[in-house]
């Protein structure tokens, strides 16, 4: 099997569509990866690829050089704002009642 390295902001959902063409196969990964379906993945973290699941969205993916990246990321990151408005705020903290 060959290696990838994950991409800022990827899970692996991401990395199981990516490179086998199902989320499915986010538990074969897991499990060659010894890790778990729920860990945060880190940018640069090299992972051993598993079998194509469904090759006509493996090959459309690589084609367009597609990475998806729907993970999140914490507040305070560089280019990120924390959350505003009337539903975050808290009485006599945030928002001051006159």
């Amino acid at each position: 099997m060959a290696n990838v390295r994950v991409s800022e902001r990827q899970n692996l959902l991401d990395v199981a569509i990516q490179e086998s063409g199902s989320i499915l196969a986010a538990f074969d990964l897991a499990v060659a990866n010894d890790i778990s379906v729920t860990d945060d993945l880190t940018a640069g973290q090299v992972l051993q690829t598993v079998d194509i699941y469904n090759a006509d969205v493996f090959n459309y993916y690589t084609q367009k050089n597609l990475k998806p990246a729907t993970g999140f990321s914490s507040f305070g990151t560089p280019g990120e704002t924390e959350e505003e408005g009337i539903s975050i705020w808290a009485i006599n903290i945030d928002f001051i009642v006159q």
